[in-house]
């Protein structure tokens, strides 16, 4: 099925919104409902959740942070030279 066949209209937006508001990424979002494009059901989501706030990258990474139960950031990398990434 493909972006053209996929009805975006028919799906669960509740859920969805429940499930984005429990940090859920769009990418699993849609293969939960085997959405085959993760920006057009992001479009769908704006259009049936007019009141729901999407998250930029930093919110995302923080809300998966707290999804899987870690509490902060990766530690740096030190490069041999003594710089870090």
């Amino acid at each position: 099925m493909g972006k053209k066949t996929f009805d975006y209209d028919a799906l669960p937006y509740a859920e969805i919104e429940s499930l984005y508001h429990a940090g859920w990424g769009w990418k699993a979002i849609a293969a939960r409902y085997g959405a085959p494009d993760h920006k057009t059901l992001v479009e769908h989501a704006a259009r049936h959740l007019p009141n729901l706030e999407l998250r930029d990258r930093a919110q995302a990474q923080r809300a998966r942070r707290a999804r899987e139960g870690t509490d902060r950031p990766r530690a740096r990398r030190v490069w041999p030279s003594g710089g870090e990434a």
